[in-house]
């Protein structure tokens, strides 16, 4: 899907690779965001789902048994109730867990096709993949606790603290030791 020329759904052969699959889709376009891309697999999101499965149920146990010995250590009913509170907002927290969805996703770092052929992301497909190529965004988003928070164009040589003067600068509010940039 996205930026390569021809974007539909493809039969594969056996032992066919991304990079064979991206040139029959008539490789990228002008517009193709290559760092932004996401390639999805059955199989990692039905191992994904099982160890978070696994995962909750070992914090799950471990969350139980350490909650029975501190409410049974508790000498006051105002102790019990505090810990009964924090067994509540975990249990929450497991529920959100269980909720979670599962992509399936896994990390392929495109790059020309030239360059991407025999590497070691391009990878063998099996029945499902999907490769899903983004246009180049061509904007910054600058968002939380900065005076006009909106999205600007991209300028090659912008800086962090270039964007931030364009939006008015932090707040008073603002965490200047937690500023995070999160890319593709």
């Amino acid at each position: 899907e996205g930026e390569v020329r021809f974007p539909g759904r493809y039969p594969i052969r056996k032992g066919e690779t991304l990079s064979s699959l991206i040139e029959r889709a008539g490789g990228y376009t002008d517009q193709a965001y290559l760092k932004g891309a996401v390639f999805t697999r059955h199989s990692a999101r039905t191992i994904q789902r099982r160890r978070l499965d696994d995962l909750i149920r070992q914090i799950e146990e471990s969350m139980l048994s350490s909650s029975q010995e501190q409410m049974s250590a508790s000498l006051d009913a105002d102790s019990a109730k505090i810990e009964q509170a924090a067994l509540e907002t975990k249990k929450a927290l497991l529920a959100r867990l269980r909720a979670a969805e599962i992509t399936g996703r896994v990390v392929v770092r495109l790059s020309a096709l030239e360059e991407f052929k025999g590497s070691s992301y391009d990878m063998e497909l099996e029945d499902g993949d999907k490769l899903t190529v983004p246009q180049n965004p061509g904007v910054v988003h600058v968002v939380g606790e900065v005076f006009n928070p909106t999205s600007l164009l991209y300028e090659e040589n912008g800086t962090v603290s270039y964007y931030l003067g364009r939006v008015g600068g932090m707040t008073k509010e603002a965490d200047k030791k937690q500023v995070s940039v999160i890319k593709a």
